[in-house]
């Protein structure tokens, strides 16, 4: 549950990321409505991942699970999220 956890939230704030990203690229080809409109579809899948895993997060900590377990999840999405960063900038 910990790893699935960490998942989602890693997805949420890829796609956050590449949905600015995308806004960018917008503002940089001189259309900026048409980086806004991908930044949102894409911020909308974000929100998706966001919305499984925010439950999920309550439910561990309502259910008694150690600070430890906590933050186990929050070192597993921060550690997913730069081994795919590195990926994709290297």
């Amino acid at each position: 549950m910990i790893l699935l956890i960490s998942i989602f939230i890693s997805i949420s704030l890829l796609t956050e990321t590449i949905g600015v990203y995308f806004r960018l690229l917008g503002s940089i080809n001189n259309k900026p409505t048409t980086g806004y409109s991908i930044h949102v579809r894409v911020a909308t899948l974000g929100r998706f991942f966001t919305f499984l895993s925010a439950p999920s997060l309550g439910y561990i900590v309502d259910s008694g699970s150690s600070s430890k377990d906590i933050a186990l999840i929050g070192s597993i999405t921060f550690f997913l999220v730069f081994i795919c960063c590195f990926e994709f900038f290297f």
